[in-house]
């Protein structure tokens, strides 16, 4: 009986989107969201820009990106922000820095971090 209200109330009533144009960029493909790191992007929705600094796969299936502002001409640098990976727009195609292998070596294997040398205790 459930199943029946809810296909009666709820499918078929949200419109599908239209496919993306051939010009327009699109966030990486699940199997490589990784990929986004390091590029400029842009929020769609609040025109926010900056550089993707992380990516987050959360436990609903939402994937997120961090983005870091680029810094001001007094060089202070803005506060970070999260936007859900679907609402980015990338805007180039070569990242700030060089990406690490994270399929092999000290990052793949967790030796790179603060466990290796903690901040002092006070």
């Amino acid at each position: 009986m459930f199943r029946k209200l809810y296909n009666s109330l709820f499918v078929g009533t949200v419109p599908t989107p239209p496919p993306p144009s051939p010009s327009e960029k699109r966030y990486p493909r699940p199997r490589n969201h990784l990929q986004i790191l390091g590029l400029p992007v842009r929020d769609k929705v609040t025109k926010f820009k900056g550089y993707a600094s992380s990516v987050v796969y959360d436990l609903y299936g939402c994937i997120q990106v961090c983005i870091t502002p680029e810094v001001d001409k007094d060089g202070k640098g803005g506060d970070l922000a999260w936007y859900d990976i679907t609402r980015l727009e990338v805007l180039g195609d070569k990242p700030v820095v060089k990406l690490p292998d994270y399929s092999k070596g000290y990052v793949a294997e967790g030796r790179k971090g603060a466990a290796e040398k903690p901040a002092p205790s006070q």
